[in-house]
């Protein structure tokens, strides 16, 4: 009969074996809740990172001297990254600047071991260019090292104005390149403010007393006192420089394999920037 088969198939669709306990029903709907947020939250990353890169950033070099590995201050407890979130807070009634940086981060030990760190504005040059690829590879692949294992040109220990002990001092970056400009026009030594640091996912934001700055107007040779000074960004993925239309030139990169250390100190084959020229 329709109706008795209809209550037959209705009874087997819902006995109490097959119904599902409510703890089960709760559970399934939260993962499912879940995982529609993740994908969604994926996705709005993605496109988040899409959209800024677009946006023009600043490529900054941090540097500090790990203490606690090095207490003399010499360069085994060198420690520098390459960021491009570099920013001023606030001028008044002390300038203070800040930046992003990984938690695990040896850059980030570094600072808090010694309390001060310099940031590098680089110049729009191919060395600068090598500098900021260097450093954006991590400490494991020895940024202030060449591939001999001698310490690059750039990579000095001199601070004419002794602003702090020595053992403390972060390394600086500078040289000049091949016109005789220095790669590394503005720096800025900062003292880390500890009790304002923020963690936000995998990342802190960090904070940073200026106190002192030091920059070399004779390397912007081709500029007015008043015209601002463009240096280094990073845009759509590349390094670029700023034309005086204010737009942002690609340089085209050349690569090389390079020998790097892991934390383990096993030699690895690495791709490293060897020289970018001015894209057209």
């Amino acid at each position: 009969m329709p109706v008795a088969k209809h209550s037959n198939l209705r009874t087997h669709a819902y006995s109490s074996t097959t119904i599902p306990r409510e703890s089960e029903i709760t559970s399934n709907v939260k993962n499912f809740q879940t995982s529609l947020r993740q994908d969604s939250l994926g996705e709005l990353s993605e496109a988040v990172k899409r959209l800024m890169r677009h946006v023009p950033h600043p490529v900054a070099v941090i540097t500090a001297t790990d203490i606690s590995v090095s207490p003399e201050g010499g360069p085994e407890g060198w420690r520098g990254a390459t960021v491009s979130s570099f920013n001023t807070v606030t001028l008044y009634p002390d300038p203070v600047v800040s930046f992003n940086i990984r938690k695990i981060s040896s850059t980030l030990d570094a600072i808090k071991s010694s309390g001060i760190f310099n940031v590098h504005l680089l110049s729009e040059s191919s060395e600068a260019m090598e500098i900021a690829s260097k450093f954006a590879n991590g400490n494991a692949s020895s940024p202030f090292h060449d591939e001999a294992g001698e310490l690059e040109r750039f990579a000095q220990l001199m601070d004419p104005m002794k602003t702090a002990p020595s053992t403390k001092l972060p390394p600086i970056l500078q040289s000049r390149n091949r016109a005789g400009h220095l790669v590394v026009p503005l720096r800025l030594q900062c003292r880390y403010i500890e009790d304002k640091i923020v963690e936000v996912g995998d990342h802190v934001v960090l904070f940073g007393k200026v106190a002192q700055i030091f920059h070399d107007d004779t390397a912007f040779h081709d500029l007015a006192a008043t015209t601002p000074k463009p240096c280094l960004v990073y845009v759509n993925g590349r390094y670029s420089r700023v034309d005086s239309r204010g737009h942002a030139v690609p340089f085209v990169q050349r690569r090389k394999l390079c020998t790097r250390r892991t934390r383990s100190g096993q030699k690895v084959k690495a791709s490293l920037v060897l020289r970018q020229i001015i894209g057209p």
